[in-house]
């Protein structure tokens, strides 16, 4: 008899579940960068949240799986900063949502398991926490089902584009790890990139600051 206790991490058999998923994972093959984010130079190639939950879908159904969520906690975080241009200098306001949940995968026979989920979403408005949900879903299908999606996954803009730097300034200010511009602008773009890698991050800071090794070492430190 299954258990009914949701308190555990996993019903008290998993062997259908195990052998759907692992039928699931053969129906689905490495998916295609099928988006390009951004604009320019700094555009590139990645995989839609779309095209990662159609797939996923339909191995699921053909298999007897569902996945619903079940636990959530988020965090709102309300930021301010000053963003220059030139010689022009404005305020920038962003959300910031920190979204910790779980889902649960279960199959038709009654089988299930609880599985982790994490996103962070940034917007200017009101759709922060739905970028959040919404990468930590994608994250979720991809890690059940070991799909191969390559180096990038597109986040729809769930902890803000890739495409630039945090600003852009004729100018180039030296930016130092202790200086206001860092700690207001930079650190908090650093911890939303991260999967970027240090190389193209300190490629994307340097199209607006003059970034010194010392700095580096510091941007390292937070990766």
């Amino acid at each position: 008899m299954e258990s009914t206790s949701y308190q555990k991490l996993t019903s008290d058999q998993i062997d259908k579940l195990t052998k759907a998923v692992v039928a699931a994972s053969k129906e689905i093959t490495t998916l295609e960068k099928d988006l390009t984010v951004g604009t320019g130079q700094s555009s590139y190639k990645a995989i839609s949240d779309r095209q990662v939950k159609e797939s996923v879908r339909k191995a699921m159904q053909n298999h007897g799986l569902a996945l619903v969520p079940h636990t959530v906690e988020a965090k709102t975080e309300r930021r301010s900063y000053e963003v220059s241009y030139g010689q022009k200098t404005s305020m920038k306001n962003e959300v910031w949502v920190e979204y910790e949940s779980t889902y649960m995968l279960m199959h038709e026979s009654g089988q299930w398991k609880i599985i982790p989920g994490f996103g962070h979403g940034i917007d200017s408005q009101d759709k922060a926490a739905g970028k959040a949900s919404t990468y930590a879903l994608k994250y979720a299908m991809i890690n059940i089902f070991q799909i191969p999606v390559g180096d990038d996954l597109d986040p729809d803009n769930s902890v803000g584009s890739k495409s630039s730097a945090p600003v852009q300034i004729q100018s180039k200010e030296k930016l130092l790890a202790n200086s206001k511009s860092f700690e207001s602008k930079v650190k908090p773009w650093i911890e939303n990139h991260k999967d970027l890698g240090l190389n193209e991050i300190v490629k994307k800071l340097k199209e607006g600051y003059d970034v010194p090794p010392q700095t580096i070492g510091e941007i390292k430190k937070l990766l």
